[in-house]
C-alpha cells in the first residue's frame, strides 16, 4: 500500500437514526444528546481494526473512498451511515478531524448473502497540495 494511504475492512455503521440517543436525567429540565450503545460498540470495533493494522493519523487534505454492503435487504439511505464512519475513523486516529476530508467516493451494494452481517471497505488517502482541485467545475466556469 502506498504511504500515505489507509484501507480498512469495518463492519456496517449504524444509522445517524441509531447513533445519537437522547437523555433527560430525573429533576432535569434540558437534556442532552449522548452515542448510543450501537455507536458506541461501532467505534470500538473500528479503533480496535485501527490498532491491529497500526495505523498513524494522515496530515493534511484526505480523499475517502467507502464501499458498503448492507447487513440485510431493507431500504438504507447511504448519506445516514457517514457520520458514524467518520467520527470512529477518527477516534481510531486515521486523521486528527474529519474536517480534513475534502473529497469523497461513496457506493452501497446490494444485500448480499455472502456478507450476512454487513461490512464497509475504507480506503483514505492523502491528497498532494499540488494535486486538489479547488472547483470541479473550474474548468466549465472559464
Amino acid at each position: 500500500m502506498p504511504a500515505g494511504t489507509i484501507r480498512l475492512t469495518l463492519p456496517y455503521p449504524p444509522s445517524v437514526n441509531m447513533y445519537w440517543r437522547y437523555t433527560t436525567l430525573p429533576g432535569r429540565k434540558h437534556g442532552f444528546w449522548r452515542i448510543s450503545k450501537k455507536g458506541l460498540l461501532f467505534r470500538r470495533s473500528v479503533v480496535a481494526a485501527c490498532m491491529a493494522a497500526g495505523i498513524k493519523a494522515l496530515k493534511g487534505k484526505l480523499e475517502l473512498i467507502e464501499e458498503v454492503w448492507p447487513p440485510d435487504t431493507r431500504t438504507r439511505d447511504l448519506d445516514n451511515i457517514q457520520k458514524a464512519l467518520w467520527d470512529a475513523l477518527q477516534h481510531g486516529g486515521c486523521y486528527e478531524s474529519d474536517s480534513q476530508i475534502k473529497e469523497t467516493h461513496q457506493r452501497m451494494h446490494d444485500y448480499s448473502d455472502r456478507r450476512p452481517q454487513g461490512r464497509t471497505e475504507v480506503r483514505l488517502r492523502r491528497i498532494p497540495d499540488s494535486g486538489f482541485q479547488p472547483s470541479l467545475w473550474e474548468d466549465q466556469d472559464q
